[in-house]
This record gives C-alpha cells, sequence and structure tokens, in this order.
C-alpha cells in the first residue's frame, strides 16, 4: 500500500457477511470481535453490516453484540440500530401476489419471501435440499400460505441452479408494472429486488445519520450485491476471495474471509496492527 494513504481517520467500517465477514462454514472468530467492538465503541467508530441475508436470520448470529452494531438488511431494504428502525422499504402485497404468480408460471418454485418476522417458501413444490440450504440464512421460515400478507416483505430470493433463471427473471421484471432487476447475492441465490435500493444507498442513510464523511468509511464485499458500494468509497476492500469481476470496483484488497480479512483490518484502524495484512489491488482515477 502506498505510504500516502491515510486509514486512521476511520470512522465508519461496514462489512458485507457471505464470503466477506463470515468463513465458508458460517461463522466467524467471536472473541476476537467482542474485543474489537469494545475498542471501536470506546473509539467512537461504526460498525455496520451491510447483507442481503434477512434481518432475523443475521441478528441471530451477532446474539448480544448486537446491540452495537447496525444492521443493514435484505440488500438495503431494511435499517436497525438496537431495534430502533433508521430505514423500512417494503414490498407492496400486490406486487409480491404478481411476481409469486410469475415465478410460479415461469416454474421458478424454489424461491424465499424475506420478510422481517419470517421466511415465506411453497413448501408444496420445493425439495428437503432447498429448505435445508436456506435455513443457514434464514429464521422463522414458514409456507407461503400462512400470512406473509401481514408481514414486512423487503424482497424474494430465488435459488437458481439450472443457468436460465437469471434471463428468466430479466423476462419477468420487463413484463411487469413496477420496476425489478435481478442481482446476484452468490452461493446459487439472486434477489429481485427494486432498482433504486442496494447497499450504497443504505449506507448513505446510515452515514448521514452518524455525521461521517465518504472519506471516513471503509467497506469491504466480495459479490455483484456490493458493486455498489465498493465503487461509492474511496477505502472500499475487497476480500482476496472474491473474483477479479468484483475486485475490479475496490480501491484495495484485504485477506480472505477464511483468513478473517475483515478482522484484521479492524486491527489496522484501531491501530493494532502494521500493514502487512493488507495490499493495494486498484485504484480509482
Amino acid at each position: 500500500m502506498s505510504d500516502n494513504i491515510d486509514l486512521s481517520g476511520i470512522k465508519m467500517i461496514v462489512s458485507d457477511m457471505d464470503g466477506t465477514f463470515l468463513k465458508d462454514d458460517n461463522s466467524f472468530h467471536y472473541s476476537r470481535f467482542q474485543s474489537q467492538l469494545e475498542k471501536l465503541k470506546a473509539k467512537g467508530i461504526h460498525f455496520v453490516v451491510a447483507t442481503g441475508r434477512q434481518y432475523r436470520g443475521t441478528t441471530h448470529l451477532f446474539g448480544d453484540l448486537g446491540e452495537d452494531i447496525t444492521f443493514i438488511t435484505d440488500n438495503g431494504s431494511f435499517i436497525t440500530k438496537q431495534n430502533h428502525v433508521l430505514l423500512k422499504k417494503i414490498m407492496p402485497v400486490y406486487q409480491v401476489k404478481e411476481i409469486v404468480m410469475q415465478l410460479n408460471r415461469y416454474g421458478l418454485r424454489e424461491y424465499v419471501l424475506s420478510g422481517r418476522k419470517h421466511a415465506y417458501i411453497d413448501h408444496g413444490f420445493v425439495k428437503e435440499d432447498f429448505v435445508n440450504q436456506i435455513k443457514h440464512y434464514y429464521q422463522g421460515i414458514r409456507d407461503i400460505n400462512e400470512g406473509y400478507e401481514t408481514d414486512d416483505i423487503f424482497k424474494l430470493t430465488i435459488r437458481a441452479q439450472r443457468g436460465e433463471e437469471f434471463f428468466l427473471l430479466k423476462e419477468i421484471g420487463a413484463s411487469l408494472e413496477f420496476p425489478f432487476v435481478p442481482v446476484s447475492s452468490g452461493y446459487e441465490f439472486l434477489d429481485l429486488i427494486s432498482p433504486e435500493i442496494n447497499k450504497a444507498t443504505a449506507i448513505r442513510v446510515v452515514q448521514d445519520k452518524y455525521h461521517v464523511m465518504d472519506h471516513e468509511i471503509a467497506v469491504f464485499g466480495d459479490s455483484n450485491n456490493d458493486i455498489e458500494m465498493l465503487s461509492a468509497y474511496e477505502h472500499s476492500f475487497a476480500v482476496d476471495n472474491a473474483p477479479e469481476t468484483i475486485k475490479q470496483y475496490a480501491s484495495f484488497t484485504a485477506l480472505s474471509n477464511n483468513k478473517e480479512g475483515v478482522l484484521s483490518m479492524i486491527d489496522v484502524f484501531l491501530g493494532d496492527e502494521k500493514e502487512k495484512c493488507y495490499g493495494r489491488l486498484y485504484r480509482r482515477n
């Protein structure tokens, strides 16, 4: 890294979860992060999770540590801090019904409605392996006929295994009277979301709340749904396991998720680690 890059002024750290903060086995170094979180709080540095995961499934991972974390979930649709809602962009019920009808028409039955309280699937048409897979990301899984209309639905996620789902979703999105686009969230899943919703727009809400400038923010990601935030901020880091197509949007690279790249960079921001834990990758003009 160049000597003229000063990271001592970082006041807000934003990290994706899957493939970035979390290791491949869906875990993180709890005691190390717990110690770091205490130091960040003492220094007035905010830690923000920005994920495509469901709110309930994300907060469950952190337990009591969540009290000191700001959560951007469902790809920017829902923002909370200590159970206080900072932003909520829900899908109207009529839109959910129309999208589900179109998915069923195209034979795309392996989908999840991501709600604030629960996650909803069509149990009558999905296989056990699908249910077992989404249990890693969602809490409170229910059948689609069990009252999603009374929940806050933030997004709809489809498992893409056939290779044609992205194009079918683009076709479905183009046929709707309201705009929705497919976005890859990694691990065979595609999110169907409104085009104005992404992690970068959600981060703007949080930084305005905390009065943090762009150059005081560090962001970490590894996947397509991280592109907007990696592109938006000067101190953007792609973890080393990210594809080259994602790394090109970042200013720097960190160690891989399995080598605790985000936690290593937190040590740098805290002044507890030397610069050896990361290397420069790209620098935008």
